[in-house]
Order: structure tokens, then sequence, then C-alpha cells
């Protein structure tokens, strides 16, 4: 794993699913790759300079700069056609740790 220098350097990812659970394991997630995360109670408080991971149902609710800058997770129907990161259901470790690693990836 690449070295922080200041994690002020890395920006922001917010996080909106319906449930609390969800939220919580992909802010730990995000915090361990060294940025940080933001929970929302609604996508349409994200700031437009935000990455965010959430699920389909919000999806349509984003900005166009937003589902530019977004990781779907949900169901492999649910996620077909969509031109963004995706991470479909069944989840397992290694394809949580591999979407997570691609969507952060720091150019």
């Amino acid at each position: 794993m690449r070295q922080i220098a200041n994690n002020s350097d890395y920006g922001s990812v917010s996080i909106c699913f319906e449930e609390e659970s969800i939220n919580t394991l992909f802010a730990e997630l995000v915090r361990v790759h060294g940025f940080r995360a933001q929970i929302l109670g609604s996508v349409v408080n994200a700031p437009e300079e935000t990455r965010i991971i959430t699920e389909p149902q919000y999806f349509p609710l984003l900005s166009a700069s937003l589902k530019r800058n977004c990781l779907l997770v949900g169901n492999k129907g649910s996620l077909e056609g969509l031109d963004v990161p995706i991470l479909a259901r069944p989840l397992t470790e290694e394809k949580v740790e591999s979407a997570i690693n691609q969507f952060l990836k720091v150019d």
C-alpha cells in the first residue's frame, strides 16, 4: 500500500446506503486507504467534489459529476447497463478489496 504523506492530499469519499451497518463498513474501508469518509443521510447532500459509494436506488438522484465519481454496490441485475464502477453481490472480501482499490486509485 502507498504511504500517505498527508491525509488532506486525498479527498473525501461520501457513503450512502439504506443500512447503517453497510455505511459503517464502507467508511472503515475508505479510512484504511487514507481517505476521509463522510456518511450521508441522502445523496442529494453530497458535495460535488467528492467520490461516492452508494447503491443503485440512489443513482438517479446523483448529479452528472457525481455519477462519474461513483462506485455502485448492489445485485448484479440492478447494475446492468450502468457505465460506472460496480461491485456486484454476492460480495467477497477479495471482490470488495479489489473494487475499493480500483475506485480509490490515486494518480
